[in-house]
This record gives C-alpha cells, structure tokens and sequence, in this order.
C-alpha cells in the first residue's frame, strides 16, 4: 500500500472514501481493530466523540458526482461496518464473485454502492435512491479499492482506539 491510496479509479469514474486527517502515517493491515470496525455499538460511540471533539471530517465523492453530503455523526457511523465487509471481500482473502454492499442511507445523502468483486477489478454500481437517473457503474482496480478502504479502516480505528481507550483490545 501507498501513502496516497486514498481514491480508486480513472478520469471522471473515481471513489474517493476517506477520513481527515489521516492518522495511520504507514500503513499497517494489524492496525485495523476488528474489535471497532466490526461492533456497531464501538462505532456509533466513537463516531459520537469523533463529532462531538471535531477531530476528523468524513469526505465522500465518487461517480462524477461532487462532494457527497455525509457527516461523521450518522453516516459514517452508518457505513464502517459496511466498509469492514467490503474490505475483506476485495483484499487478497476475498475471492471472486462475492458481493458487497455500501450504503448510504443517511436521509439527504440515500445512496447505495454495490460491489461484485472480479478477478483483477471490483464493478461497482451506484443505486441513487433520491435520484434514480444517476444510477451507473464503473470498474476499479481491485488493489486500488482495498488500499483506500485499508487507510480508511485503519484511520478509523486509531482515531477510535484514542478517544475511546483501548475500545477494541489492541494499542494503536
């Protein structure tokens, strides 16, 4: 991984997904606190000091459309388990064919990204519920999308690990 993965995809057909500032400096996949990321009560309460301390802002943009309305508070409390799913399926232990989704169900946002993992890229489709004309696809490259959401989830859980405390079981 790179520093600087933190957007998927070519030309106008790009996911960006990531939180500000970062706070994993060198990537590191044991960083990524299960114990956080995959316990929607642990996330919904560091979602809440996250808001409430101002320590990281939520920036999604993706599939030509400009800076989705998203919050730390309720969409991104929404989305990380979903992102912890979709991470294992496009990372070197998911195989081909497995299915995912995002969703952005966050009222003024309500977007939902599907995603079929391939062998060498990930189609992912956007399915606008406000806007159902937008609805489109695009492929990324599969490593691409796993190295944005590994930043992600890492950033996450350290942010997490420090306003909560040891929340999760690990030091970050």
């Amino acid at each position: 991984m790179t520093i600087g993965a933190f957007r998927c995809g070519l030309g106008s057909q790009v996911l960006v997904i990531k939180l500000v500032p970062h706070a994993c400096g060198v990537f590191d996949e044991s960083r990524i606190d299960e114990g956080i990321v995959g316990d929607d009560e642990v996330v919904i309460r560091a979602c809440d000091a996250m808001e409430e301390e101002g320590v990281v802002e939520f920036e999604v943009t993706g599939f030509g459309l400009g800076e989705w309305p998203v919050d730390v508070g309720y969409d991104l409390a929404t989305v990380v388990t979903d992102l912890s799913v979709a991470y294992a399926h496009v990372s070197a232990g998911g195989g081909v064919g497995e299915a995912f989704d995002i969703d952005f169900c966050g009222q003024g946002v309500e977007r939902l990204i599907r995603g079929v993992v391939m062998e060498d890229e990930v189609l992912l489709t956007l399915e606008d519920r406000l806007e159902p004309s937008r609805n489109e696809s695009m492929r990324v490259p599969r490593e691409e999308l796993a190295d944005m959401l590994g930043w992600l989830l890492c950033d996450f859980s350290v942010h997490a690990a420090r306003l909560l405390g040891n929340a999760g079981g690990r030091t970050p």
